[in-house]
């Protein structure tokens, strides 16, 4: 009987001593600097297939123009297409 006393003692201290260490290891990792995650790419814009139609005209006349805009980045966002009339 005081034997398997004995073994439980052991076997709670055992556990005591993995519990502790489980738990610096833990604090350890906390503690550990981690690095950045890697940033996102911005988007990037393609601008294609410009397109002007009639090439010339008198006043009053309507042109329509017209023009792609491909976003070939890696992340989203908006892009302001301006067409200025000269």
């Amino acid at each position: 009987m005081a034997e398997m006393e004995s073994v439980e003692k052991d076997m709670m201290k055992t556990m005591v001593v993995i519990m502790g260490l489980a738990i610096l290891a833990s604090v350890i990792q906390g503690m550990i600097p981690q690095p950045a995650p890697d940033p996102i790419p911005p988007g990037e814009v393609l601008l294609s297939n410009l397109v002007i139609e009639p090439l010339e005209v008198n006043v009053g006349e309507t042109v329509t123009i017209g023009v792609t805009a491909t976003n070939i980045g890696e992340a989203g966002g908006s892009y302001e297409v301006t067409c200025e009339v000269i």
